[in-house]
Order: structure tokens, then C-alpha cells, then sequence
């Protein structure tokens, strides 16, 4: 039996002297390069340097573990928030035992959504089908019908429409169970679970051609996927199912090498997890939190920016947010930052920023000549304080925004 090197490190540390085959280092390269920076010495051992994405990347004889800076706790939190996890919010105040060394953990959740999708009932629908059938039914297709029976065939080629739970919704979820099986799976009951669930999403496919649910196929039906009160009862499955195949590449064995990852971007994390609580709050109050709308500095369309978050209330007013996961050292190292802003702000034609940091000293910067202000804030995620410390800050923050609305 081989025994795996287990690797550990955390965000920005770097680790000299790992084994890695040159297909393990090619499969690094080509599918986890934003998460771990590789040097190759000139005897072929490598350094390995951690970027702000955690998780872990399994590989045939090394397993690579990227830890977070902050409490794993604050992690569950911020993902509950991110991607609409109900059953994650208790976790992330009570704590959580998994550090993403294993896909168990995401499997058990999203196995739970769906038994609780198949105890209130498989939804269905009338589905248009074009198939080669040994009677009519439906609408006939003549001229293809013909140039079958042309070849011997005396199947009648027709267009019908059948009452059946084989709908996007089952077909995405179908998806996404097939995927998980391919994972490498501890706990040998989950595999089952699997198995079983993919019977029951999957028992009307067989009346329809055959068709390969990959997962590129599954993530474009789960992107299309319009939310709706007929649909209501799979909108958790689908949460999981969205972390699912933002975070998780898997190499099949035929690859030039069997490996997986679950990888979540710190970045994109914490932007996710402070536009969720904005929304959640603001929006009630009549203010809009709009997430990554494009726009151009230039005239004709030229010089492309995409602001994290634009606040705006129903008079029009707008607030630029720009959420940064890094931590404010000094003045001269957010000077890139400030410049940043006063880029959105142009474009936008609005009058005030706010640069988000994860920590460090606040303060606010009248620019000169312009009328435009930029507000450097701090969540002071380097805090010690618990849950409940975190919580505070971050409605104290959300106050603070409301009340620039209200000042206007």
C-alpha cells in the first residue's frame, strides 16, 4: 500500500524540498497554478509557495494542504453567507471539525438536500422529445421517417411531448451526484447514498435518447436555472452544488494523472461573504447592492473596470465598495488601491469610495480638485475576539454605510 506524503501549509508560506512526478507538477500547473506558485530546482525537487486560496489538492503520492490565516469557524460563516447555505449558519457561530481534508463533508450536505428533495416530490413537467419510436405519437416527421424506412428501419420519427420528472432541475442534480461519485470517497456508505439518489433522480432517463450529463453540461444547466416557486424546494441543493463546481476539479483516470482539489478563493470569499450581509441588510431598506457591474473609464467603450460593489438608494446616489483580503501595513501600500478607486469613481460619476480591507487602520482621503472621497475601512479580521466580536463589527460597519445613505 503507498503511503502519500501529507503537505501542510497555510496562505503565502512557502515549503522547499517536496517529490513531486512531473505529472503531478503538470496537473498542478494546468489546474491549481492561482492556488500554489512551483519552483523546480535544477535536481528536480520543488518549492511549493501558497497563494490567498485555501483547500486541498490530492495527488497520486502527496496531498497538499492549504490552511486559512483566520479561524476555520470564521470560514463556515463566511461560506453560509456566500452562497446561501442555511444549514452552514449554525456552524459557523458553534465551529466545525472539517479542514477540507477529505470531500465527505460537502457530499453529506448536498445528500441531504436531496432526500429532502425526493420526500416532498421530483418535480415534473412536460418535456418536448424528438425520437425514433415503433409507433406515432405526437407530431410525424415524415421525410425523416421516410429515409428511415428507406435503410429498413420502421420506426416513426416523431416530436412529443412527455409528462416526466427528467426536467433540468433532476438533470442538474442528476449531474452533480455523478460527478461526486468519481470523488475519493471515505466513508463508503456515502457512495451508496450516491448511488441510490442517482436512481431516483435519474429513473425517467431511460425514456429519452441517450445523452452524457457531464460536468461542464451540469455547471451551464445549474447557471441557466431560473429560480421560481415550482422549483423552490431544490434551491439548497443547488447552493451546495454551486460550491460544489466553483471549488472542485477532479482528473478522471484516463488523465495522465488521478487527482482532485477543493480549492475556495479567499478573495472572491470575502467579496461574496460581505456582499451577501450588505444585501441582506440594505436591500430592505431601499438600497440596491450590485455585484461586479462592468463599466469603461474611456470613451468608445475602452479601458474596462468592474467594480466589486455599487450601492445605490432610490434617489440614484451611488457608493463604490472595493473589498480587499489583505491586511493595510502603512499608507504607501494602498497607494495602487486608492488610484483604483478614483477610476470607479470616475466612470461611475459618484462622489464616494470605500476600500474594504480584512484589517488594518482606517482613515478617509478628500481628493484634491475632485470632490471625491475615499474611505479606507477595516473589518480587523486580526482580531482574537469570537463570533460574536466579528458580528459586531461587521453590522457596526453596515451602519456606518446606512447612515452615509441617510446624511445625504
Amino acid at each position: 500500500m503507498t503511503v502519500r506524503q501529507v503537505i501542510e501549509l497555510k496562505e503565502y508560506q512557502t515549503i522547499d524540498g517536496v517529490q513531486l512526478t512531473d505529472s503531478e507538477v503538470e496537473w498542478i500547473k494546468l489546474r491549481c497554478s492561482k492556488a500554489l506558485e512551483l519552483r523546480i530546482g535544477s535536481n528536480g525537487i520543488v518549492s511549493l509557495t501558497a497563494t490567498s486560496w485555501i483547500g486541498r489538492i490530492s495527488l497520486p503520492y502527496v496531498e497538499i494542504r492549504i490552511r486559512p490565516k483566520l479561524p476555520l469557524n470564521r470560514i463556515w460563516n463566511w461560506l453560509s453567507w456566500a452562497y446561501d447555505l442555511k444549514s452552514l449558519r449554525w456552524v459557523g457561530s458553534a465551529g466545525f471539525d472539517s479542514n477540507f481534508e477529505d470531500m465527505d463533508w460537502l457530499i453529506r450536505f448536498y445528500v441531504k438536500a436531496c432526500d429532502r428533495i425526493a420526500a416532498i416530490g421530483l418535480r415534473k413537467n412536460y418535456v418536448s422529445i424528438e425520437d425514433a419510436i415503433p409507433s406515432v405519437k405526437g407530431t410525424l416527421q415524415s421525410s425523416l421517417t421516410v429515409g428511415r424506412w428507406q435503410k429498413q428501419d420502421y420506426r416513426f420519427d416523431c416530436r412529443f411531448d412527455e409528462f416526466t420528472s427528467w426536467v433540468n432541475e433532476n438533470r442538474c442534480i442528476f449531474a452533480g451526484l455523478q460527478s461526486m461519485r468519481k470523488l475519493q470517497i471515505k466513508d463508503a456508505r456515502l457512495y451508496l447514498k450516491l448511488q441510490a439518489l442517482i436512481d431516483v433522480f435519474g429513473q425517467e432517463r431511460s425514456l429519452f435518447p441517450p445523452m452524457t450529463l457531464t460536468d461542464a453540461i451540469g455547471k451551464q444547466l445549474l447557471i441557466r436555472m431560473q429560480a421560481n416557486r415550482l422549483n423552490q424546494q431544490y434551491s439548497e441543493a443547488f447552493s451546495w452544488l454551486r460550491l460544489y463546481w466553483n471549488c472542485v476539479t477532479i482528473a478522471d483516470a484516463e488523465g495522465a494523472v488521478k487527482a482532485e482539489s477543493f480549492l475556495l478563493d479567499m478573495n472572491e470569499l470575502y467579496e461574496a461573504y460581505v456582499a451577501a450581509r450588505l444585501r441582506a441588510t440594505l436591500e430592505p431598506q431601499g438600497i440596491r447592492v450590485i455585484a461586479q457591474q462592468h463599466d469603461w473609464l474611456a470613451e468608445e467603450g475602452r479601458i474596462k473596470i468592474v467594480p466589486d460593489l455599487i450601492l445605490r438608494d432610490s434617489s440614484g446616489r451611488e457608493i463604490i465598495v472595493d473589498t480587499k483580503y489583505k491586511q493595510k501595513k502603512d499608507d504607501t501600500s494602498i497607494n495602487a488601491d486608492v488610484f483604483q478607486m478614483l477610476a470607479y469613481l470616475t466612470a461611475r460619476k459618484s462622489d464616494t469610495a470605500i476600500l474594504l480591507y480584512a484589517s488594518g487602520p482606517e482613515r478617509e482621503d478628500r481628493i484634491k480638485n475632485t470632490g471625491f472621497s475615499v474611505l479606507q475601512w477595516s473589518l480587523n479580521l486580526e482580531s482574537t475576539g469570537g463570533y460574536l466580536e466579528e458580528e459586531s463589527r461587521l453590522l457596526n460597519l453596515i451602519n456606518r454605510v446606512r447612515g452615509m445613505f441617510d446624511n445625504t
